[in-house]
């Protein structure tokens, strides 16, 4: 084992060992949700800088989380509100406590952090079905946050970072311990013909439900756009809907234009304009029109196809007062 092999395994021990000494409460966790490539990497930095927690890394990844049954649980699970299965509140709970975790959730955990951490910020990226389930089961002290990027900004860069095609995008949606809602569009699923078709398809699968019913007594909910427009203003007002300002340091040391450390290819752009349209504006008409039914087809009216921000006039998508 050579030397860096040695230092990074004595970090880790050293980790593990001061996380057993933490005594975290799960209702006063941090939350984010959000998908994959959605921006909640760099909200969760700008986060991690202002208030003292240790971050909980994406703890349903189905390879490199702990999640109590993998097979059954799916790389996207959906638990009904109703549930009463005391093994998935009490996986949550310890996921909520750090007191469940592996190299992957334990990915940014420095030993400065876990010594001055008050509170675990816990990221999810696969959560955005469970967000009924846990509002119902856990009662937050702080409301966790619910970020929303254009499906098409998210889809395309999940496709360029996972390089996932549709045929193995297909594979994987029915290993979900509940696929029905899967089941249920198969024969509009199948007449899909692009990768971007089934990305921004399985999107709608996955976000819709919960997004007409977003619950804004219960969530903070922040839209990536507002999030690259006005970045001070909208982190102001997270920390003060969330109740986090009371324990949050000063905004003046974050630099808001730094990407964050997932931007793997470089490609945040220093215009907040051009970052939210670069994405609408490489698709040609005809997979814009593509795109376009998929949302009809779903009843999705929150984005068009055609614009990058979002129609929060949408009758359809209210937030719920």
């Amino acid at each position: 084992m050579n030397k860096n092999k040695i230092i990074k395994s004595a970090k880790d021990t050293f980790l593990k060992v001061i996380l057993t000494t933490k005594r975290f409460k799960p209702s006063e966790s941090i939350i984010i949700f959000s998908e994959p490539r959605g921006g909640s990497t760099w909200l969760m930095e700008i986060l991690t800088m202002l208030l003292p927690v240790c971050i909980n890394w994406e703890p349903l990844h189905l390879d490199k989380g702990k999640l109590p049954n993998k097979e059954g649980f799916g790389f996207r699970p959906y638990i009904p509100a109703i549930e009463t299965n005391p093994d998935y509140y009490h996986f949550f709970k310890k996921t909520h406590e750090f007191k469940i975790h592996s190299d992957w959730t334990r990915k940014y955990l420095t030993p400065t952090q876990i010594f001055n951490a008050e509170l675990v910020l816990t990221k999810y990226v696969r959560a955005n079905m469970l967000v009924p389930y846990l509002l119902k089961n856990f009662n937050f002290k702080f409301k966790p946050i619910f970020l929303i990027r254009h499906p098409i900004d998210t889809c395309v860069s999940q496709i360029k970072a996972f390089k996932q095609s549709k045929n193995e995008l297909h594979s994987k949606i029915f290993q979900h311990k509940d696929n029905k809602r899967f089941i249920e569009h198969t024969t509009f699923l199948n007449q899909l013909e692009s990768d971007l078709e089934w990305y921004i398809a399985f999107w709608c699968l996955n976000n819709c439900t919960t997004l007409e019913n977003l619950d804004t007594n219960k969530l903070c909910v922040v839209f990536y756009s507002d999030l690259i427009s006005t970045p001070k203003k909208e982190v102001q007002r997270i920390l003060k809907e969330t109740n986090l300002h009371k324990i949050s340091g000063p905004l003046e040391k974050i630099d808001f234009r730094k990407p964050s450390s997932t931007d793997f290819s470089k490609n945040l752009k220093k215009s907040p304009q051009l970052q939210l349209s670069k994405n609408i504006d490489s698709l040609d008409s005809n997979t814009k029109d593509k795109i376009q039914i998929i949302f009809d087809y779903f009843n999705f009216k929150l984005y068009s196809a055609y614009s990058p921000t979002p129609n929060l006039k949408s009758l359809t998508y209210r937030l719920i007062q």
